[in-house]
């Protein structure tokens, strides 16, 4: 664990704003007080791809590809380079010194990231800032914004498969949730994708479709497939019968650089649950593991914190939205198969899925899903009970006695809703019946923490 100098850190971050004075209480700067410039802006740097930025006349260079060494311990080194001579650099991310930062030359300095969770944390998506001081010239304060990221370069192989550069910091519903996703596509249809690395584990990979693989990498297993960044990674795949490769080495590259004479948490500020991410999060499936779709790590991030989603959406009217619920049916035949057929009879005949939004006007309840549900079979909710998960548990659907099919129906609804504590109704009504007891049977499962409702209807009987 890295030791903070605790004095050099509280100096270093009040010099970081300009409301405190420190080097920059002097005349009001000419031009722009900052400036961003990134890989996707049309503006060519330097010959060599190094980020350029320039500010009130102080110009900084980063360069373009961070360096990795390793002897035991991985090591990130980051190299900037100022247009002034330096009398301090110190780096952070809000709050927290991060990094070692240390002057190497009168106008040049290096960052190291020798930690592995400083290592994640940039290529997962968050800038790290630095303040520079210099010895002349008005402003004498600045601080920077460096983002790193994955890419792959220097690639060799068939022309057949297309490999995106970016590699892209995912979120997965997972306790590991972050994912390094690489992806190719190809000219014409291909199967049997796969990826190697030399020395290391290979990603997993998933075909998306008949021109499309992605592949994703933990952290863990990300570290030693740029390290070093000059062995390749090869992707293949099948064409009819014939296999074909393309290799590719892994740069950490600085994609964006910004520059500042004002408070840099005003400039950047944290980042927040957007609409437009948060209305893709909120549309996915509550089971879905995958959110790559609506946005990079760092967008994802903040709107699956406890309550981000409501605070960046409308709340939404209480409607349910069906999804496929066909995940149920081998149990519901096996419930169905081990009905008795002496006295006793039982009958499992459907069960429907759906979601409530993640945003509601009101509060879910069993008490509301009933009247939603309601049909002419179901209008009145005194023929059963609203109950929590061991009232559930123990109904004729889910594991009661007349069939011993119930408890695999209990686990498959469990695994569509993605999740185990359920609230719901559970209720029978009479039927007419010759000489015997026949029910018409309704079981409702609500499962908050994945806004999942399924309903299970049926029946069972046994003779006077």
């Amino acid at each position: 664990m890295r030791v903070i100098d605790i004095p050099t850190f509280l100096a270093a971050m009040a010099c970081a704003a300009p409301m405190f004075g420190c080097a920059n209480d002097s005349a009001p700067v000419d031009g722009p007080t900052t400036v961003e410039v990134g890989e996707d802006d049309g503006k060519r740097d330097t010959a060599d791809g190094a980020r350029q930025a320039t500010v009130a006349g102080f110009t900084l260079t980063m360069n373009a590809v961070a360096r990795v060494t390793s002897g035991g311990q991985q090591i990130v080194t980051l190299k900037g380079t100022a247009s002034r001579t330096l009398t301090n650099a110190f780096s952070y991310i809000p709050d927290d010194g991060f990094g070692t930062t240390r002057l190497t030359g009168a106008r040049t300095f290096e960052i190291d990231l020798d930690e592995p969770f400083e290592i994640n944390t940039l290529l997962s998506g968050l800038p790290i800032l630095v303040a520079l001081d210099t010895a002349s010239g008005t402003p004498r304060h600045f601080d920077a914004r460096i983002t790193l990221a994955p890419r792959f370069a220097r690639f060799d192989g068939t022309t057949r498969i297309v490999v995106d550069a970016p590699i892209r910091p995912v979120y997965v519903r997972a306790a590991d949730n972050l994912r390094y996703r690489g992806r190719f596509t190809t000219t014409s249809d291909h199967a049997s994708p796969a990826v190697a690395v030399p020395g290391a584990a290979s990603p997993a990979v998933t075909q998306r479709g008949p021109r499309e693989t992605t592949f994703d990498w933990t952290f863990t297993d990300f570290a030693p497939a740029y390290d070093p960044p000059t062995d390749p990674v090869t992707m293949s795949a099948l064409f009819g019968t014939t296999t074909a490769s393309k290799s590719a080495g892994i740069d950490l590259r600085v994609v964006r650089l910004g520059l500042t004479t004002d408070d840099p948490y005003e400039v950047w500020p944290a980042p927040t649950c957007t609409p437009t991410v948060a209305a893709c999060v909120a549309a996915a499936p509550p089971t879905a593991v995958d959110l790559g779709a609506c946005g990079d790590y760092r967008q994802v991030l903040p709107c699956v914190r406890p309550g981000a989603l409501c605070d960046a959406l409308p709340p939404a009217p209480v409607e349910l939205t069906p999804i496929d619920a066909s995940a149920l049916d081998p149990a519901i035949a096996s419930y169905n198969t081990a009905c008795d057929r002496g006295g006793t009879w039982c009958s499992l005949d459907s069960a429907r899925a759906f979601t409530v939004p993640a945003c509601p006007d009101q509060e879910v309840t069993p008490q509301l899903l009933f009247q939603l549900l309601a049909d002419q079979d179901w209008t009145d909710d005194a023929y059963g009970s609203y109950v929590d998960d061991a009232g559930l548990t123990g109904s004729t659907f889910l594991g009661g006695g007349y069939s011993t099919g119930a408890p695999a129906v209990a686990a498959a609804c469990d695994a569509l809703a993605g999740a185990t504590e359920a609230v719901g109704f559970v209720g029978a009504q009479e039927v007419s019946c010759h000489n015997c007891h026949d029910f018409a049977a309704r079981t409702i499962l609500y499962y908050p923490t994945t806004r999942t409702v399924i309903v299970l209807d049926g029946s069972y009987g046994y003779d006077s």
